[in-house]
């Protein structure tokens, strides 16, 4: 068995995020709780109770950051593939990859 990346989100700046976790796409919102230092990022995804990460730092605990939306994942309902085809080392740049070869092959 293989393991991909956790996963991948999005950020939408009013509120709105999507997490794409093997091959489902999940809606929900985010939200900043005040921290210790910088903040608590918040998630609540359909009726679940919210969950909140540590404080708020860019990059830190392994994280990697691309600007805007470049899975279109704000658009989607269903995962472009399924994170677990990338091996459990995998990054953003595997990511990107895949992606740009499963979208070559969708236009052919």
């Amino acid at each position: 068995m293989s393991y991909g990346p956790l996963q991948v989100e999005y950020h939408n700046p009013d509120g709105r995020t999507v997490i794409w976790v093997g091959n489902q796409i999940h809606q929900g919102y985010w939200f900043v709780r005040p921290g210790t230092f910088r903040g608590r990022l918040c998630y609540t995804y359909g009726s679940s109770a919210s969950n909140c990460d540590g404080d708020i730092t860019k990059g830190s605990t392994g994280r990697q950051f691309r600007d805007g939306d470049p899975y279109d994942l704000a658009e989607r309902t269903t995962a472009p593939f399924n994170l677990s085809e990338l091996s459990f080392r995998s990054n953003l740049d595997d990511v990107d990859r895949l992606y740009a070869n499963k979208s070559a092959a969708v236009e052919e």
